[in-house]
């Protein structure tokens, strides 16, 4: 673009129509022009919103182009009025320039609690963990969007320094600010904020403890200190189904195999919902003691229990759930039928075949590329012709499932001859 255009769009940021000052300001943007910075954070306390966007979205353009945008942009965090200020502060952090790092540090402190909200969402965007001290003294803020904020930023960055703090948080006056730290702990992923969270369970606030459950999911094993309240959670009767299913939910990936007998009385639940994670959670667990107990299930009135309770099975992987997963192929749902193969698939009896090279047939793409890939995990060469065959599927997803199961079959029968030499 010509100097003179860019003179031209610079004093069109001055225009009275506000729809020519956004276009300037978006034109200016196009340059990556090192000169159009100054005009452009002047744009930042335009009177009109469409503009001041336009001229963050430019001056990130720049920014990334010529590192002396951020430079402007560290000093505009010291200008008036404060609208300059916050979104100088957006522009830094979707730079991503560490020399901002000091500057929005000091911008924690600014009197204008939108500006410290942003700057401290930039120094998460930036990423650096030397700004982690200075960043959790905003866990205090009078602001609560400050505090939710420092939250997000703790959890991007990651340090583990935080968590103390944020354990506290959980005792915050504001139920908002409160599950957000407990969603932040989750997310940093340390075991020693369990017993914290165990305690968090009693909280008043329905939001609040699924956020727990959440956080508790989340941990994974690192939360089997938590399993006998998850259990009590699950059973009991005053809590909505949400979370009875979210508790079944955070058991199935914390993974412990004593959490069997009472995610087994849930699939009792006269709730598809709870029904439905006690099968997945079951499935997650893999403990062969579940295995008959889900095979009745895929008799379950409702189909989305019976295509999890499939793939539950197919987690599993014990052939006792073969013939009955052999009679879910012929399901009048399609969802059930495909997660009835995938589960075949994932358990590798070669008994089942014939079954799946029958379901290449069925009337659905799904159900027919689901066969088409268990047969390639099973790796049997019966089912050569009927892969063949798929080949000529008028769906392209399926044929080339079909040719992947073909090339498997014969990387392992290549394999075994090798073996037989």
């Amino acid at each position: 673009m010509a100097q003179k255009e860019v003179e031209r769009y610079i004093r069109a940021l001055k225009h009275e129509d506000e729809v020519v000052r956004k276009i300037a300001a978006e034109s200016l943007g196009e340059t990556g022009d090192i000169t159009t910075v100054p005009a452009l954070v002047q744009a930042l306390g335009d009177k009109d919103g469409d503009v001041r966007d336009a001229a963050v979205q430019s001056l990130i353009k720049v920014g990334h182009s010529d590192g002396g945008a951020a430079y402007a942009l560290i000093k505009a965090l010291s200008a008036e009025p404060e609208n300059v200020r916050m979104l100088a502060a957006v522009a830094l952090g979707r730079i991503g320039d560490e020399a901002a790092v000091p500057a929005l540090i000091k911008a924690i402190d600014d009197d204008n609690a939108d500006v410290r909200r942003e700057a401290i969402l930039a120094l998460g965007e930036i990423g650096d963990e030397t700004s982690v001290s200075q960043i959790m003294k905003a866990l205090k803020d009078k602001d609560v969007y400050v505090r939710t904020a420092t939250f997000l930023t703790l959890v991007r960055i990651g340090d583990k320094a935080a968590v103390p703090a944020l354990i506290k948080a959980i005792d915050d006056d504001n139920a908002d600010v409160r599950r957000e730290a407990i969603l932040a702990l989750g997310d940093i992923g340390d075991e020693t904020a369990v017993p914290a969270l165990i305690e968090a369970l009693k909280d008043e606030s329905e939001d609040t403890r699924k956020a727990v459950i959440e956080s508790l999911r989340n941990l994974g094993s690192d939360a089997e200190k938590a399993v006998p309240a998850l259990e009590n959670k699950l059973g009991d009767k005053s809590e909505p189904a949400l979370i009875h299913s979210l508790a079944a939910e955070a058991l199935g990936e914390i993974g412990s195999k004593a959490s069997t007998p009472v995610l087994l009385n849930s699939l009792k639940d006269n709730r598809w919902i709870v029904r439905d994670k006690a099968a997945e959670a079951l499935g997650k667990i893999g403990d062969p003691a579940a295995v008959q107990p889900l095979v009745k299930m895929l008799q379950d009135e409702d189909s989305w229990v019976r295509r999890v309770t499939a793939e539950a099975l197919g987690e599993i992987g014990d052939s006792a759930a073969v013939s009955a997963l052999l009679d879910m192929l012929g399901d009048d749902n399609k969802y059930v039928r495909r997660g009835a193969a995938e589960a075949l698939g994932e358990i590798g009896d070669s008994t089942a075949v014939p079954a799946l090279a029958e379901a290449l047939k069925d009337k659905s793409k799904y159900v027919r590329k689901a066969a088409a890939e268990a047969l390639g995990e099973i790796a049997d060469a019966a089912a050569i012709p009927a892969l063949v065959e798929a080949i000529k599927d008028n769906n392209k997803y399926v044929r080339r499932a079909a040719a992947r199961a073909l090339n498997e079959i014969g990387e392992q029968s290549a394999e075994s001859k090798n073996h037989i030499k």
